[in-house]
């Protein structure tokens, strides 16, 4: 494949299609791959670049072998998926770019860097709300500008065998970069002066040989959408518009003000539950005490067990009619002395008495 086009063969229910480009030299075989000429069927197709002002890049596309960027590439919404190699090399060229935004990157190769630059210096590296992960490997005769900005997010090891000519990292404030090895670099351009949106993730960055001061809390997750696999089957490359999400800080940190807010509301609840019981004992602890003071038993209830006719009737003023008073009083009888008999009457005879 020569050097001035980019020439990739598709088959696709028995019709080939091939894209070409003049001015961006993108070769997407491996770097030891050897592609066919009969791809299997259904296998999605690789577009032509979109053209503009003379820039050309992908977008909307999917692209399914390692690329290989002698000049430049972009790519805009849309789909790379490596099966073997490296995502990106750069080899043998001269300031090479690569720019990404918005595209989602799956490769199943574990052995595989994000990118490997060979013998390339002022090669660019530049993300707009992208979402990546993997190492960048440079020799001793590469030098890598790396730009994060709009809410990118990057995970990997930069230069980590410290071999490379220079390496530039820029950060606005709404990226991150997160480690995941130590990672040398020439030059720090953070628009975060804390560095607080670099996180170690228990390793070290060190900037023209010096180590800095950078965030030590856990790092933040990647969140992106999985690209559906009866899609990649389909062939349907419109459909390949990917969705990358911004990071969050943390680990299911949306969803800390509902459990806040339900713990509160749950605790009010509680609260006034024990308030108003606490309200009904102590009233109830007053009743008592009251009856006690007062000498009613029993609850403040009458209690007439002690008499044994049962309760007091009390008199009703309409029950029983007045009684009036005679005029005279009846007269009251001479109480007699029981030594003493008793004189007889008129109608009686004479009592004897005896000797």
């Amino acid at each position: 494949m020569n050097n001035d086009q980019t020439s990739v063969d598709n088959t696709v229910d028995d019709k080939t299609k091939t894209t070409t480009s003049s001015d961006t030299t993108v070769d997407t075989a491996g770097d030891d791959m050897t592609t066919t000429d009969t791809p299997a069927v259904d296998e999605p197709i690789v577009d032509e670049p979109v053209v503009d002002d003379g820039r050309e890049y992908y977008s909307e596309q999917t692209i399914t072998n390692p690329i290989k960027v002698t000049n430049s590439f972009e790519s805009v919404n849309s789909t790379i998926l490596i099966g073997s190699g490296n995502t990106f090399s750069v080899i043998d060229s001269a300031n090479a770019s690569i720019a990404l935004e918005l595209t989602t990157i799956e490769n199943e190769d574990s052995s595989s860097v994000f990118l490997n630059i060979v013998n390339s210096p002022n090669t660019t590296l530049t993300f707009k709300s992208q979402v990546s992960e993997g190492d960048i490997v440079l020799d001793g005769l590469s030098s890598l500008s790396f730009i994060l900005s709009d809410e990118s997010y990057y995970m990997g090891v930069i230069n980590g065998g410290n071999t490379a000519q220079s390496v530039s990292v820029s950060l606005d404030n709404t990226s991150q970069l997160v480690l995941a090895g130590n990672t040398y670099i020439s030059e720090l351009k953070n628009a975060d002066a804390t560095n607080m949106n670099i996180f170690s993730n228990g390793h070290k960055l060190y900037v023209a040989g010096n180590e800095v001061t950078i965030n030590g809390s856990e790092a933040p997750k990647i969140i992106k959408n999985e690209v559906a696999e009866d899609e990649i089957e389909s062939g349907t490359s419109e459909e390949y518009a990917a969705e990358e999400k911004s990071v969050t800080t943390g680990s299911d940190t949306n969803l800390v003000p509902y459990i806040v807010g339900g713990a509160a509301i749950l605790i009010i609840i509680i609260a006034v539950i024990v308030f108003i019981l606490h309200n009904k004992k102590k009233k109830g602890d007053q009743n008592d005490g009251m009856n006690a003071e007062s000498g009613t038993p029993n609850g403040g209830r009458p209690d007439f067990s002690q008499f044994d006719d049962g309760p007091v009737q009390q008199p009703n003023d309409y029950s029983a009619p007045e009684q009036t008073p005679p005029a005279t009083p009846p007269s009251t009888p001479t109480p007699t002395d029981p030594a003493q008999p008793t004189p007889p009457s008129d109608s009686q005879e004479p009592y004897v008495g005896q000797m």
